[in-house]
């Protein structure tokens, strides 16, 4: 049985309520356009003191038949602040250059700030990780196909992800292992000039977490994304591979960090 800290039952309870409003809408689409893709990224966590650290990952999406026309690029850096080894706070800055796809001729930009909070908690057969993050987006203005605005559009948006692992084997998160991930993230629209959904998309990952070292991990695995369309009739449903390598490194003591995931 899983036991959950006293952390764990708001953000627990928070999801819940938001899957079971958002199936519905998933049931009532009236147009889903299907597309597989492939992720590849690259995420780094170096803590730099007790209390301080940085937060860096670069991302690679394609667009369609995994390996057809590139979809995006995600380049972050942030900033850690560590409440303890288990509690982190980020506030983070991301550049998404989108490319063009669809008829279009152009690539477009969305400058986004985001703040954060991770909970860990650590059990002897099995990690759970939550996050909560808040996300301030600066889009660009698109006139037509071909053609930028100069301004942008701004939109709020909200992302709760819960995340599990579960080593396999008896040496846990030891170099040469593998542990089994599952992940669940939901995406909300908030305020300002937030499109008419609420609700922007879901989520699913299954994979496996290979400990290369005590610094590095591969993470391979397949996510499930439904997205809604700002007209919410229309969805997206996404079928990904996706690849990261996670590289973990602790420069406050002498010894290296344990593996940690995003």
């Amino acid at each position: 049985m899983i036991h959950y800290n006293r952390y764990s039952s708001p953000f627990i309870s928070l999801f819940l309520f938001i899957v079971i409003n958002a199936i519905p809408r998933f049931t009532k689409a009236q147009q889903v356009q299907h597309l597989q893709q492939t992720w590849v990224s690259y995420f780094n966590q170096s803590r730099l003191s007790k209390k301080w650290g940085i937060w860096d990952e670069l991302q690679v999406k394609t667009h369609d038949h995994f390996t057809n026309q590139l979809s995006n690029t995600e380049a972050t850096i942030g900033g850690i602040y560590y409440l303890n080894n288990n509690i982190k706070l980020v506030d983070g800055y991301t550049l998404v250059t989108i490319y063009p796809t669809e008829g279009k001729t152009m690539n477009s930009f969305e400058h986004r700030s985001w703040q954060m909070i991770q909970v860990t908690t650590l059990k002897p057969k099995i990690k759970f990780t939550q996050w909560l993050r808040l996300e301030e987006r600066f889009k660009s203005q698109i006139i037509n196909n071909n053609t930028l605005g100069t301004g942008y559009d701004f939109s709020f948006r909200t992302r709760y992800n819960i995340f599990m692992q579960i080593p396999l084997g008896k040496k846990k998160y030891t170099p040469g292992h593998f542990s089994i991930l599952t992940a669940n993230e939901i995406f909300l629209n908030l305020g300002g000039n937030s499109p008419t959904n609420i609700f922007d998309q879901d989520r699913f990952f299954i994979g496996t977490f290979y400990h290369v070292n005590k610094h590095d991990n591969l993470q391979i695995g397949f996510t499930k994304v439904y997205q809604q369309m700002a007209n919410k009739s229309n969805f997206k449903s996404l079928d990904v591979i996706k690849l990261t390598y996670f590289n973990n490194l602790d420069f406050s003591t002498k010894k290296a960090l344990k593996p940690r995931n995003s």
